[in-house]
Order: structure tokens, then sequence, then C-alpha cells
């Protein structure tokens, strides 16, 4: 079919578990997301998987969610119905140009780590990062402000582009288990000096989508007519 395979070389190659269910597929017959798919395919790729335990329509349905599967960058914006900020463009573009370093089919990075890779790139289009948790090596931004102007509460954030009023955070493990990218959207939600919101999370966390499952709350929150951000953009990034 013309198929190149490049991401079967993932290391980790130990035999999984066989899904009765076949190549991507669950039990009940849903379509599969990207890890599910993932999962099946390096399952054929190291021989728990037979070809021809596989039927054609679980096969063709593989096929078709490859890219997804690939786990390459992939990126959803809100609102949907807005074109991406050009600032977007261009930190899915550092995204994508370390995606060798950094994608989670291939590597267990946590979030510092990840930022670390990013970092270089991240500052050569205007962003602030954070260079480690000691308190004048983050980035804080204002949130209440007391007698004189003095700050009295702020939040730190991974990155922060102060002209465009952009804040960016790095998520791994905890990013959708503990909710940590709800902790961001709301605190960006509270900050008067932030407008967008990038937020990047695993594609694949212990046969989680991580992306998708933000996706999916996100698309709720900007679909609800009882609840409106005061946010410009959110970016959701999943590598």
């Amino acid at each position: 079919m013309g198929t190149t395979f490049h991401f079967l070389t993932h290391r980790d190659t130990r035999a999984i578990r066989r899904d009765r269910s076949g190549i991507g597929f669950s039990a009940n017959g849903s379509e599969p997301n990207a890890a599910s798919v993932l999962k099946g395919w390096r399952q054929f790729a190291t021989g728990v998987v037979k070809l021809n335990q596989l039927t054609s329509k679980r096969l063709e349905s593989a096929i078709k969610y490859l890219p997804e599967c690939h786990m390459a960058i992939r990126w959803q914006h809100y609102p949907r119905s807005m074109p991406p900020l050009q600032l977007s463009r261009e930190v899915i573009k550092v995204f994508e140009g370390h995606l060798a370093y950094i994608s989670s089919s291939d590597h267990k990075h946590g979030s510092d780590q990840v930022l670390a890779i990013l970092a270089d790139d991240l500052r050569k289009i205007g962003f602030q990062i954070e260079r480690g948790k000691k308190k004048d090596n983050q980035i804080a931004i204002p949130v209440l402000f007391g007698i004189n102007g003095r700050v009295e509460k702020s939040f730190s954030a991974d990155g922060y582009h102060p002209e465009q009023r952009y804040m960016l955070e790095v998520e791994a493990g905890r990013g959708v288990t503990n909710h940590q990218f709800l902790k961001d959207l709301f605190q960006a939600c509270a900050c008067d000096n932030v407008d967008s919101i990038g937020i990047a999370l695993r594609n694949d966390y212990r046969g989680s989508d991580d992306f998708y499952r933000a996706c999916a709350f996100i698309d709720a929150v900007f679909n609800s007519r009882r609840f409106q951000l005061p946010l410009r953009e959110v970016l959701i990034i999943g590598y």
C-alpha cells in the first residue's frame, strides 16, 4: 500500500496482551482512538497479533486511522470558528521541529524535560521560558494587586509571551489524569494580562489519548451557551 511504518521502531517491544477485538477496536466495536490503534500496530509488529487474525474491516480501519496514531504533533485551537493565531502556528512549528525528541510514543519525558528541549526555539519567537523551580527562575503572572499596586497573588507559567499576552503550559503524565490542563485553563482565565493559552499534552500516556480527552472537554466548554471563557484563543497540542 506504499505505507511506511517508521513509528514501529518504538523501543517498547515487549509482548502486549492481545486485544481480542483486533487492531484498534474496543470490545464494543466502536471506532478506535490514536492510542488503541498504535497499540494494535505494535502488537502486529511484534508478532503478538498475526495477519491472519485480522479481519479486512479491522485492517482497513487501522489504516484509516494510521495518520492519527502515527503520533505526529496534533493540535486543535478554539474557538474553531476563527483561524488560529499566527503565534499559535509558530508554537506548533517548534513542537513539530522537535518531534523526534519529545514524542510520547518514543519517550517518557517529564514536562520539565520536554520544556527544556523546546526552550531555545520558544525564546526565539518571543516567549519567556521558566528556567527552574526556584522563585527567581519562575515566570510569575500577576493575578491580584494590593496596596500601592503591590502584587499579592500570581500564577507561575512555563512560558509567557508578553507582547501577545500568551501563556504556555507543557504537561506530561498528570496533564489529564490529575486534570492539570483544567487548572492551567482556569488560571489563564484569572490572569488579567493573559488573552490566549497553549497547553501541550502527551498523545499517549499509559494507553490513554490525553490529547483527545482534553479536546473533548474544551469542545464542550466552547459549545456551551452557559459558560464563556475570557480568552481570545485556547490551543491544545498533542506531542
